[in-house]
């Protein structure tokens, strides 16, 4: 039952926390950090629940972008990914997940070959929204990395789902990224 709340609660966290309530969320995923972490090993110690584990990392993804720890969220998503196989939709949320955190972290060695794992699990899925928040994150690791052409093409894809879905969260997503790939590449008034 603790287990089944928790994930409940990040659930509700993913559907919440990419609005004017941020801080709110993230302020309550602060304070209920331990019965989180509790909930998550518990059901890394059954193998019948690994699966809740992973919609319990993959949940928080937009979270740990935004936390300050990123060495200890993922720890928290390698071992979840490790334990769980399934080809899910979890599974692809927190392989988006590592990926960010990776990339806020900058081991970028890491964070591309995670994000585009993750996205081609979300396309085998038929996930379109986290397709186009793949996309949109990892055109962030492109630009960062210098690959500006790899990075617009994701922001293309990312805004182009973000337009069908009628999403302007997603749409702000990749208009920051192409942004940034601007800025890097040193043309500041298109990013402007």
């Amino acid at each position: 039952a603790h287990l089944e709340h928790f994930v409940q609660l990040a659930e509700r966290v993913d559907a919440e926390i990419r609005s004017d309530r941020q801080p709110l969320w993230a302020d309550r995923v602060r304070r209920e950090w331990a019965n989180l972490h509790s909930a998550c090993d518990h059901a890394l110690s059954r193998p019948d629940r690994v699966e809740r584990a992973l919609a319990l990392v993959g949940s928080l993804c937009w979270y740990f972008r935004a936390s300050s720890d990123y060495a200890q969220s993922a720890r928290w998503i390698d071992t979840a990914l490790l334990a769980g196989q399934a080809a899910t939709r979890p599974r692809a949320q927190a392989l988006v997940a590592i990926g960010m955190v990776n990339h806020q972290s900058q081991l970028h060695e890491h964070a591309g070959p995670r994000l585009r794992e993750g996205i081609a699990l979300a396309t085998r899925l038929g996930d379109t929204w986290l397709i186009g928040a793949g996309e949109a994150v990892l055109a962030f690791e492109l630009a960062t990395c210098g690959d500006f052409s790899g990075a617009e093409r994701s922001v293309v894809a990312a805004l182009a789902i973000a337009e069908a879905l009628d999403d302007t969260w997603l749409r702000s997503m990749a208009l920051l990224s192409r942004g940034i790939g601007l800025a890097l590449n040193l043309h500041h008034r298109e990013a402007e």
